[in-house]
């Protein structure tokens, strides 16, 4: 493949990845990337247990022609770039591999709140994806619809500024002509605290709004508490009819710099909206 920006896409053929594929159709443009979809076919699958080595083949030529329809329909009216790729092995070890392979900037995966164990992309196996796959990942439920961004989420850590993910924040914003939507959790009574934090949104929708995008600021209160934190930005979208939520996974609201934190686990599993996932170092 060539230096293209790529946006990546575990496809299984669920409800949930093939809303994957639509919202990367519709942010590809943005990136100017193409679209590379990964399908695996897992060893542990119990139903290749019961197919004979002569129909492997005939199943995975059934698969290539799916892909190869999704292919069809993402190019027809469209100028964008989409491939495909085949793996056989474990599902996440698989597409981390073909991330890597391909120089991945992005993924994009279909996920769900659900904890039927019969779903592949959920839970551990989506915060693993999140956590190890050295690029921005924006998981999302397949219950949603959606069509354009018109307000993003950022909520900012009381003791720092995450400027990486305002970045990214401000493209979307500039390429989709969308608000952001600053919000930081004040957990105590510490009047210096909340200044602090107030003197951190003022200054950081300041520089927001000098690149020309549209900025709030909003200070909520809510118990010292992953979950209760989580829940009062999780509402703050929903008030603020937000289209996405952009959150580091590592280093805020957190001190545990070898997994996804509680927080981000909170919003990654409980948002109706897609989750904007970045470590820090990840770029795009």
């Amino acid at each position: 493949m060539d230096k293209k920006n790529i946006i990546l896409i575990p496809v299984d053929f669920s409800e949930e990845s093939l809303v994957a594929i639509d919202y990367a159709k519709l942010t590809a443009p943005m990136f100017k990337a193409k679209i590379h979809m990964v399908h695996v076919l897992e060893g542990k699958n119990p139903i290749l247990k019961f197919v004979s080595d002569n129909d492997k083949p005939v199943i995975e030529k059934k698969i290539a022609e799916k892909l190869e329809n999704i292919v069809y329909t993402l190019t027809l009216d469209t100028d964008l770039e989409v491939s495909y790729a085949i793996k056989k092995g474990n599902l996440i070890d698989s597409i981390l591999e073909e991330r890597k392979a391909i120089d991945a900037k992005l993924i994009v995966v279909g996920t769900t709140g659900s904890k039927d164990i019969r779903k592949k992309i959920i839970g551990s196996n989506a915060l693993r994806i999140i956590r190890e796959a050295e690029c921005p990942v924006i998981s999302i439920k397949s219950k949603n619809a959606f069509k354009k961004i018109e307000n993003i989420i950022l909520p900012l850590d009381t003791s720092k500024v995450t400027k990486q993910k305002v970045e990214h924040g401000i493209l979307f914003a500039k390429y989709f002509n969308a608000a952001i939507h600053l919000v930081s959790v004040e957990t105590g009574d510490n009047f210096i605290e909340s200044d602090t934090a107030i003197q951190q949104l003022e200054e950081t929708s300041e520089y927001i709004e000098d690149q020309g995008v549209s900025c709030s600021i909003r200070l909520l209160k809510a118990p010292s508490s992953s979950s209760k934190m989580a829940k009062a930005i999780i509402e703050y979208a929903g008030e603020m009819k937000a289209d996405i939520i952009m959150i580091m996974t590592r280093q805020e609201m957190e001190s545990n710099q070898f997994h996804v934190g509680s927080f981000a686990k909170e919003i990654i599993h409980k948002a109706n909206i897609p989750v904007f996932s970045v470590s820090p170092k990840n770029e795009f």
